[in-house]
Formats: structure tokens, C-alpha cells, sequence
């Protein structure tokens, strides 16, 4: 079963694309209903009040502001100790991601290539995810970062959108 598909492979751009208009859609409509100025930008680490484009090892939860959004469409690793992530919508656990064979891809990112509808969140959601790595010690972090759109309030550009 394929898990990720690399950059060179047609369907990680379909899988991209797809990912970036749903956000699109989402900031339309959010726009529309709640007569927000809104935008779509490419996840940083600001977004989930980061400094680094590294996940730390263990389990970390984001619940989402108000009229924000995440729409996860793959993952980069520059980690050969990064194995997998168990990813969980508040309680409920909703998969593992084996990204290890990511990190040996020459382009080191993918997209995911299973059900990304399951991996949107949205404003009140609990993001929830847990990083493994097979180093030893196991480190604070890991070099990897989820591709992903984030949908924000245009006041919000380029700040935190988790509480």
C-alpha cells in the first residue's frame, strides 16, 4: 500500500492542488458567512506558535481559533529517526502516518496518499498529534514538518491561529 506519494510522482500535485482549493473554499465561505476578509497560507510554525519547522517528538494538541482552519496534504522529513506519526481529532484517533520511507525520497517531501478529508481542521478542533522517532535518546524534536494550508482571518496574517 503506498502511503505517500513523492514530488516527482503527478499524483502529489493533484493531491496539493486539491488540499489548496479546498482551502480556498473554506476561506470563501467563511468570508461569506461571517463577512470576514480571509486568506489561505502555507502552515508555518508561527501558525501553530512555533519557532522551527521541526515537530516535537511526543504528543502535542492545537485547538484552532475562531475562523481558522488546517488542511493537511503531506509531510517533509529530513529525519532518519522520524518514523511515524499517530494523528487524533480531539479524542478520536483518526490514523498513523509511517513517514520514515519520506526521508528517502531524493525530494524529501510527499504528499499523503490515502483520505486527506479526515485530516481538516477546523476553528474549536483539536489537532492532535503524536511524532515518533527511533533515535536513541529519542530527541526533544524531529527535522519534519507537515505540508499544509492554513485558513485564517486576514487579521491573523502571519500569527498564531491556535489558543
Amino acid at each position: 500500500m503506498i502511503f505517500f506519494y513523492p514530488l516527482r510522482n503527478k499524483h502529489a500535485f493533484e493531491i496539493f492542488d486539491k488540499a489548496y482549493r479546498a482551502a480556498m473554499q473554506e476561506a470563501k465561505q467563511v468570508d461569506e458567512r461571517q463577512k470576514l476578509k480571509m486568506r489561505v497560507e502555507i502552515l508555518r510554525p508561527i501558525h501553530l506558535g512555533l519557532t522551527t519547522y521541526n515537530h516535537g517528538t511526543g504528543i502535542k494538541s492545537y485547538i484552532l481559533q475562531q475562523n481558522c482552519a488546517i488542511f493537511i496534504a503531506g509531510i517533509r522529513n529530513y529525519d532518519t529517526g522520524f518514523d511515524y506519526q499517530k494523528w487524533y481529532k480531539g479524542q478520536e484517533y483518526i490514523g498513523d502516518w509511517f513517514v520514515r520511507d519520506v526521508n528517502k525520497y531524493q525530494e524529501q517531501m510527499a504528499a499523503y496518499a490515502v483520505n486527506m478529508d479526515r485530516y481538516v481542521f477546523r476553528s474549536g478542533e483539536v489537532m492532535k498529534v503524536e511524532s515518533h522517532s527511533t533515535a536513541d535518546p529519542v530527541p526533544d524534536e524531529v527535522d519534519g514538518w507537515i505540508v499544509a494550508f492554513a485558513v485564517l482571518p486576514e487579521s491573523l496574517a502571519d500569527s498564531k491561529i491556535v489558543v
